[in-house]
């Protein structure tokens, strides 16, 4: 009897250690949607989801190998916001994205966003 009590404790410690393993390995995982390419082929964007409903604007130079993604915000990155729906200038010089009803107009070449005049 001991022996069966000690093989079904072993097994689901095993099981709660596999549990474990793929919550972390959830956890990890980074959900992303809006993806959208710059008419010229040469900047992608993405949004992606954070944790807590939040989203966030992703900028890559896709001509620069050792380009890194880079945030694109429209105020502190420190604060949350909900940021998403990006719309490429038919130059590919700019795009214009919303953040809670509030249009950003963002440079590409310079990472750098303002609120769009309305």
């Amino acid at each position: 009897m001991l022996k069966i009590l000690l093989a079904a404790a072993m097994a689901l410690c095993v099981q709660a250690s596999t549990i474990d393993e793929v919550l972390k390995q959830l956890e990890a995982v980074k959900s992303f949607s809006g993806v959208s390419i710059s008419p010229d082929g040469h900047w992608l964007t993405w949004v992606r989801a954070l944790p807590d409903g939040k989203t966030e604007i992703y900028l890559l130079d896709r001509k620069n190998s050792a380009a890194k993604p880079e945030r694109i915000t429209s105020g502190d990155p420190e604060v949350g916001r909900r940021e998403h729906s990006v719309v490429w200038s038919p130059d590919s010089k700019q795009f214009v994205f919303l953040c809670e009803q509030t249009i950003f107009l963002a440079d590409a070449d310079r990472a750098k966003c303002a609120r769009s005049p309305t």
